[in-house]
């Protein structure tokens, strides 16, 4: 069986690893309740958060490319979906939280992240596809995803997807967007033996 990753090493890798070392730039964790994928999604925001502001400290591992984190917990955003605001992008979402998190309310304008991702590598992180439970919503949200995504494109971005689902909804809701054709999905199994790909 040919292995998932290439790696000059005859070992064993963690989730974080292949997230760190970018073997795959568009990626969707999938996982029962409780097997730590919103936890992997925190830590590698902070991961890149502590190597921007300069923490050596924080973790030994360095990402091959580091990136401005943005990490979007889902039903958060779906909330605010509901909400109906004028700009209902996910550039609009994340300007809004950014504004709201340093203290510069409205000061933020999605066309500033459009400017980020044109000018920084970006993460993207979308914790809890799983958690949006009304058909009508999670279509609205996956349609400024796709829009997000389409934006970053025509951006030339150099942006990494990570996401993350429980498996039975994923399979029933996302996978065909989140399709193994453009996203490498890693499933349970990888996720046993505390994280560790067996290679």
């Amino acid at each position: 069986m040919t292995s998932l990753f290439e790696t000059d090493q005859s070992t064993n890798l963690t989730v974080m690893d292949c997230l760190l070392e970018e073997y795959y730039t568009r990626v969707v964790v999938i996982g029962g309740p409780g097997k730590g994928k919103s936890t992997l999604g925190q830590q590698l925001a902070q991961v890149h958060r502590a190597k921007l502001i300069g923490k050596k400290d924080y973790q030994s591992k360095k990402p091959k490319t580091v990136r401005i984190p943005f990490r979007i917990v889902l039903k958060h955003f779906a909330q605010w979906l509901v909400k109906k605001p004028d700009l209902d992008s996910l550039e609009a979402y994340i300007a809004e939280r950014m504004g709201v998190l340093t203290s510069r309310t409205n000061l933020v304008s999605p066309k500033d992240i459009q400017d980020i991702l044109c000018c920084r590598p970006c993460l993207l992180i979308l914790d809890g596809l799983d958690e949006v439970g009304i058909t009508e919503l999670q279509e609205k949200m996956l349609v400024r995803i796709k829009n997000f995504l389409s934006v970053a494109e025509s951006l030339n971005a150099d942006l990494m997807v990570v996401g993350s689902s429980r498996p039975k909804e994923f399979d029933k809701q996302y996978k065909s967007y989140f399709n193994t054709k453009e996203f490498l999905h890693l499933e349970h199994p990888f996720l046993r033996n505390g994280g560790v790909l067996l290679l």
